[in-house]
């Protein structure tokens, strides 16, 4: 069930919902995560974005501005703020830009996905300059807005290109195990990185599948 009459749409309370499933998964799978990330960094990346993402939600909860883009920026402010390292302001500047993108609107189609996604990750290269193959979250957050454009083009139901980029998410995260690194602490391990996922990967999957997990209830 979406937000509002319209099952095409998704609005501001919607997209607060999304939020706190995000936040609820990463507790689940702060553990994991960190096992990924002992593998080939810190060690701490499911601590960081436990953190992160209880403090977005935090402010959430006190936020009275439906407006999706404020939303959105509030939910980057918290990344960037409390998450460490270059993990922060990536995972930040995510929903900084698609806050950016969508603006004043309180409702979002497909289309509006779409575009709020693209900037996403314009702004995760702009700031990183990181490509896909370089074992990085674009490894899993590029397909998916792949899949959500051609979702567009082929006019597809807002579930169901969800949950098509959520599978293209899963596939491009999973498919980091077999990529040397060219970006971060793992490019110091060389050879060693292969075989190990990226834990930036999998948590673009997990915010995605969260997001989905919402859309769908």
């Amino acid at each position: 069930m979406l937000g509002g009459e319209n099952t095409e749409t998704i609005n501001s309370q919607t997209i607060k919902k999304i939020i706190a499933k995000i936040a609820e998964t990463m507790r689940e799978q702060k553990d994991y995560l960190s096992g990924l990330d002992a593998a080939i960094g810190d060690g701490d990346h499911g601590v960081s974005m436990v953190r992160g993402f209880n403090e977005a939600e935090s402010r959430l909860s006190k936020l009275q501005d439906n407006r999706i883009g404020s939303i959105l920026k509030n939910v980057g402010i918290a990344l960037t703020s409390t998450i460490g390292g270059a993990t922060g302001p990536l995972f930040g500047s995510i929903f900084l830009r698609a806050g950016q993108a969508i603006g004043d609107k309180e409702t979002v189609d497909l289309d509006d996905l779409a575009q709020m996604f693209q900037a996403s990750l314009n702004g995760v290269i702009d700031l990183g300059k990181a490509q896909a193959g370089e074992k990085t979250l674009v490894d899993a957050l590029s397909p998916a807005i792949e899949s959500l454009k051609k979702s567009v083009k082929q006019k597809k139901s807002l579930e169901e290109a969800l949950e098509d980029a959520v599978s293209e998410s899963k596939k491009g995260a999973e498919s980091t195990r077999d990529m040397l690194a060219g970006k971060g602490r793992a490019t110091y391990l060389g050879e060693r990185a292969v075989g190990h996922i990226d834990p930036g990967a999998m948590s673009i999957y997990f915010i995605l599948k969260s997001f989905n997990d919402v859309v769908e209830t």
